[in-house]
């Protein structure tokens, strides 16, 4: 196959260039038709690979200098010799280049897996971005949403005003109607006969006097009825109290009724006992004999006070009664 036949045609030629004024020195590679394409060596190199053509190879092109060599050099000159000849020295040179090439293929590899770390460090803000905007999105989503739900709600509001309004507009303006009526009614009533007005005229003062006389009438029972409540109120707190003094009483006198049967009982028990012993517990029944009649006095007494009470009570209750009746 030809070596990129498209830039160089069916032929190929290559110039070896020496100059002698220190200008270019080099190879020049001509496409078939003697114009020049490339002055680069690795191009050279690439043809003579694709090609299969071993310049440096002594057992393909053996020049007078190589030959004097595998005659009469060293044995260092020898191997080198050998190692063209078996083309270990192009394979090696091919390793180098190769070696050189994986190394920077390692370096872009190195370079590319970097940035590509950059990239996907900056592919997940971005995605995380990406997810806060549509969060956003969905959050401003919701707040158009409850701003139209917010904006709907104030116009029910407002309508149900409006129409509770209306309605109360509705029924004041039948009101007014009816009293605008009523008015035209009383306007005709009082453009009666001058007679009609001044028997209604007088009779709205005697009306007004009348209150008036109840009113103090009135005021004077009410003055009279406070007067009459207060002796009863003094003496309901009078019998609750002398009440309470006749249960205090009945409870000392059951007490001594209680001491004094159980003096009878001890004097009963004890009777054959000494003379001081039985004058002694006579004097202690006499004495409860004695505190017992004082005892029944009081609440005799009290008895009494609690009759008076309550026939006090009787009257001013019978003297209440006709004051409400008369009121």
């Amino acid at each position: 196959d030809a070596f990129k036949s498209e830039v160089y045609g069916k032929e190929i030629t290559v110039e070896r260039v020496i100059s002698l004024t220190g200008g270019f020195n080099g190879y020049k590679l001509l496409d078939e038709k003697g114009t020049e394409k490339s002055r680069d060596k690795r191009e050279l190199d690439e043809m003579l690979d694709a090609l299969n053509i071993q310049v440096d190879n002594p057992v393909a092109v053996l020049d007078q200098e190589e030959a004097k060599k595998f005659l009469m050099g060293k044995p260092q000159d020898k191997y080198k010799f050998f190692l063209k000849a078996s083309e270990l020295e192009r394979v090696n040179r091919v390793y180098s280049n190769t070696a050189e090439t994986l190394g920077e293929l390692r370096e872009a590899h190195d370079k590319v897996v970097q940035s590509l770390e950059t990239g996907v460090r900056r592919v997940e803000n971005l995605k995380e971005k990406y997810q806060e905007h549509c969060k956003l999105q969905d959050l401003e989503n919701k707040v158009q949403e409850c701003e139209e739900k917010y904006a709907w709600a104030i116009w029910h509001e407002i309508n149900a005003k409006h129409e509770e309004m209306t309605a109360n507009v509705e029924a004041y303006q039948k009101k007014l109607a009816a009293k605008q009526e009523e008015l035209r009614l009383t306007e005709e009533a009082a453009n009666g006969t001058t007679d009609e007005r001044d028997e209604k005229t007088k009779h709205i003062r005697d009306l007004s006097a009348e209150a008036g006389e109840q009113a103090d009438k009135k005021k004077k029972l009410q003055a009279q009825l406070k007067e009459i409540l207060a002796p009863l109120k003094a003496r309901e707190r009078e019998l609750q109290s002398i009440e309470k003094r006749e249960k205090q009483t009945k409870r000392a006198l059951a007490k001594e009724r209680e001491q004094l049967k159980k003096l009878r009982d001890e004097i009963l028990r004890n009777a054959g006992s000494h003379e001081s012993e039985q004058a002694q517990k006579t004097e202690m029944l006499q004495k409860s004999e004695t505190e017992l009649s004082e005892l029944k006095e009081k609440v005799d007494g009290l008895k009494q006070s609690l009759s008076d009470a309550a026939r006090a009570s009787e009257d001013t209750e019978s003297r209440l009664l006709a004051a409400k009746n008369e009121f």
